[in-house]
């Protein structure tokens, strides 16, 4: 059976007590996998800490991938930095060139649990190159995520046209 992880307060210093309340919020929002409370409170302007994004990246398993985007964005927005691993960091983003960069960078993919998520973020959110140099530095590419979904799968949930005929060609069904 899947539990969900336990919020932990934030150690990061707020500004008032309103945003302390709005950080309190996105975290049960995150918590109930309130996909549409997150949207409202991050367009309403709270500030996400890096915290929160970590709590949300462990929760791939019942938040879209598209939401945990949307918080690393604001993160990174604040911050310059999302303070994530710098490949999980890009692909989360979409930022298929600084994946690329980073993926150059490692000997090999393992399929580390960071790895592995940021393998799953590339295809929602990056160019099928991103995907491909992936596989070649050893991504399992018929891996399914946490939610028990294949490349293809993510890749039509986010229409990611590129990554969606790679995965056929690949013959991931």
């Amino acid at each position: 059976t899947f539990s969900k992880p336990k919020p932990e307060p934030s150690t990061e210093p707020s500004s008032s007590i309103a945003s302390s309340a709005g950080e309190k919020a996105l975290m049960l929002a995150i918590s109930n996998g309130d996909e549409g409370l997150i949207e409202k409170l991050l367009k309403s302007g709270v500030l996400v800490s890096r915290e929160i994004l970590n709590y949300a990246v462990n929760c791939t398993s019942f938040l879209s991938y598209g939401v945990i985007s949307d918080i690393a964005q604001s993160v990174e927005d604040v911050f310059g930095s999302t303070g994530l691993d710098p490949l999980l960091e890009s692909t989360l983003i979409g930022n298929s060139q600084k994946a690329l960069e980073e993926l150059q960078k490692r000997d090999g993919i393992l399929m580390t649990p960071t790895e592995k998520l940021a393998f799953f973020f590339s295809v929602a959110f990056c160019n099928s190159d991103v995907v491909e140099a992936f596989q070649e530095k050893g991504a399992d590419i018929s891996a399914t995520d946490a939610a028990g979904n294949n490349i293809l799968q993510i890749a039509e949930k986010y229409g990611n046209k590129q990554n969606i005929e790679y995965a056929k060609e690949q013959g991931i069904e």
